[in-house]
């Protein structure tokens, strides 16, 4: 049976306007610029919509969730697992760091491990807004890094000029990411990556800075 609302569904979209879905069971809407809605278990949707070209399916009941492509899921976890290795080695660098600016570099590390934990957290739940799981444990988290997950001792300079080209190397990452998440037109991927090179570059920068 066809629902009353498919056609003003359709020309919003078009405008990239406001959208309301009543009791749709699985009901599926398409604009004309190549979105799609789908509703599921007699849900309540209103949605926001801007003009581009997004999927939007029912990975969870009740619940639209974006898609992105895979190659944008993979750096996504990627960087999770980067991200999570680097908070726990930076938290081993504010437990043992030693030398002349032991203050310093220990109250630093102790900032940098909790801006690193809660990013990790933000890019987790961004792949669970795109129906993607997160990382099980440890040994996924490891399986995915792309860095060392070890500090090389406890000298407060060297430790800090090692995490300091870790911060470089999840900054170029998520440039790259960025890149792609941009060309598949999932903005909040492109947007939540721009910000974590902002934090990597003032990162890596305050810590080159005091090693120099």
């Amino acid at each position: 049976m066809e629902m009353p609302w498919r056609s003003e569904a359709a020309s919003g979209l078009q405008d990239g306007g406001r959208m309301l879905a009543h009791d749709a069971g699985e009901t599926k809407a398409e604009g004309g610029l190549g979105l799609q809605f789908y509703w599921h278990d007699s849900c309540q949707v209103t949605s926001e919509v801007a003009a581009v070209a997004v999927t939007m399916s029912p990975h969870e009941s009740g619940v639209i969730m974006a898609k992105s492509p895979i190659n944008v899921v993979a750096d996504l976890n990627t960087l999770l697992s980067d991200t999570y290795v680097l908070a726990l080695k930076t938290h081993a660098a504010h437990w043992n760091v030693t030398g002349p600016s032991f203050q310093g570099l220990h109250s630093a590390f102790g900032a940098q491990y909790a801006q690193l934990t809660a990013a990790a957290d933000i890019l987790a739940e961004r792949l669970r807004a795109l129906g993607q799981p997160a990382p099980s444990g440890m040994k996924a988290l490891l399986a995915g890094t792309t860095l060392i997950d070890a500090i090389p001792g406890n000298d407060g300079m060297l430790l800090a000029r090692t995490l300091a080209v870790d911060h470089r190397s999840i900054a170029k990452a998520c440039v790259e990411a960025a890149e792609k998440a941009s060309e598949a037109h999932d903005s909040a991927s492109s947007d939540l990556l721009v910000t974590r090179v902002e934090e990597h570059q003032k990162s890596a920068w305050m810590l080159e800075a005091t090693s120099a």
